[in-house]
């Protein structure tokens, strides 16, 4: 079957969605052996489910970031091809569930016909580069950290270092020293740091964290670099990944992250070997565009006069239109704008939901659309004054319950559901929990230690 490619989708993607058309060809005719083709269908996304024959299609959105069109394209793949239901993931990712093997390139196409990959989002490749959800509004930042993680992105998608790895690879930047992206836990985290250089100048860097990871043996990563400047870190990035897929561990899977490379060789000897492989590199610095990400227009300007947070709690009639603003609004460090979190129960949306929260961004919010690592969504530059109406509106959705990211707000993957490695019904405990702590603890909305 042909399949009728838009102008839109780039060459290598073609090239990509061809040829996973062709391996599922090759595979279904019995002359690839499983395990080959495992290997190279999670590499474009294509992940087997606990159900045999079907598929979960993971859609790879770097740091979260989706405009209303994409959520748009994403909810109409879901009802072509999967189930309707739209599953926000912890790595900002949104999962497609209960897609036929033979359906998952025509999906791919009409994915990048929006600009969105499925390229490397599973397998041992370098996975979804996460960010936080903030960046770029976030008050207690130093510096938007959206352009550099974009350039990650962009830089190890398709990267022949990065296509075969021992393990799979994640990387996440945070905002600030808060780290709400949780860098202590990644292969390599991003803290960001503004130092000024012996002219007064702002230097923009980051501290660098190397081997952390959770599993079965949960180690915090440890720090490589207190300050590396901007360009250095794609450079770095490189040669860490290039020591990890050298030196990493092969046979024991079990064994085969980063940490336990770091572990077994400790931290001056891996960056000894990070130093030498970083000669070698062809780009010795790498600098990002900062002015793709910049914001125009309105959003670009400060709104005099307007309310603060306090003022919005303080006239507030309705109790629970109060306790949403106090939970799940903030102000950003835009002057007079603030960002609205959604809390999704079990990370799951209806696609007629979606479509409707596209509309919703269009009306009230920027077209910049954050998945949080806590599998809810993030909107961008809304006015004090429309978030009455924002709020009816996603109140309607089921989308307005309070308490964003804090007690109540239970994450959680798909367990016995979907998921073939699954021992428990993870989706099944989160929906009595979370039913409980609001019948019983209503209070707990507001824990968000």
């Amino acid at each position: 079957m042909s399949i009728p490619f838009s102008p839109n989708v780039s060459e290598a993607a073609r090239r990509d969605i061809l040829e996973l058309q062709n391996k599922i060809s090759v595979f279904t005719s019995g002359d690839v052996p499983e395990e080959a083709f495992r290997k190279f269908r999670l590499a474009r996304g294509v992940y087997g489910q606990r159900q045999a024959g079907v598929q979960m299609i993971r859609i790879k959105l770097p740091y979260g970031r989706i405009t209303a069109d994409q959520l748009v394209r994403i909810a109409d793949c879901s009802d072509k091809y999967a189930t309707g239901n739209l599953h926000a993931t912890t790595r900002q990712d949104i999962q497609l569930h209960f897609v036929k093997l033979a359906d998952s390139p025509a999906l791919w196409a009409d994915l990048e016909d929006a600009n969105i990959t499925l390229r490397e989002a599973c397998g041992n490749t370098v996975r979804n580069v996460t960010a936080s959800a903030r960046a770029g509004v976030d008050p207690l930042e130093p510096f938007d950290v959206t352009p550099i993680t974009h350039g990650i992105f962009e830089y190890f998608l398709r990267n022949p270092i990065c296509q075969d790895m021992g393990r799979k690879f994640k990387i996440a930047v945070s905002s600030s020293e808060k780290d709400s992206a949780y860098a202590y836990i990644h292969d390599v985290g991003l803290i960001p740091q503004l130092r000024t250089d012996e002219t007064g100048t702002p230097v923009k860097g980051f501290k660098v964290l190397v081997g952390g990871g959770l599993g079965a043996q949960p180690i915090l990563a440890q720090t490589a670099h207190e300050f590396l400047e901007e360009s250095l870190i794609i450079p770095f990035i490189e040669a860490v990944i290039r020591v990890f897929d050298r030196y990493g561990e092969r046979v024991r899977r079990h064994k085969a992250r980063m940490k336990y490379l770091l572990a077994d060789i400790g931290l001056e000897e891996f960056l000894k070997r990070v130093n030498e492989e970083t000669k070698a590199l062809k780009s010795q610095q790498f600098a990002v565009n900062s002015q793709q990400f910049a914001v125009t227009g309105q959003y670009s300007l400060p709104r005099e006069g307007g309310l603060t947070k306090e003022d919005l709690i303080a006239q507030a009639q309705d109790a629970t239109y109060k306790k949403w603003v106090e939970t799940n609004v903030f102000e950003q460090k835009q002057k007079g704008w603030y960002g609205v979190q959604l809390r999704v129960l079990l990370g799951d949306m209806h696609a007629e939901t979606a479509r409707k929260l596209a509309d919703i961004v269009r009306q009230y919010a920027a077209d910049d659309i954050r998945v949080t690592v806590n599998q809810g969504y993030l909107l961008r530059y809304v006015k004090a004054e429309d978030l009455a109406n924002i709020y009816e509106k996603l109140n309607e959705l089921g989308l307005a319950e309070p308490g964003f990211d804090t007690t109540a707000d239970i994450t959680t993957c798909p367990g016995t559901d979907t998921c073939n490695l699954a021992i428990s019904s993870s989706y099944g405990i989160t929906r009595v929990l979370e039913k409980m702590m609001k019948e019983e603890f209503p209070d707990i909305v507001y824990n968000n230690d």
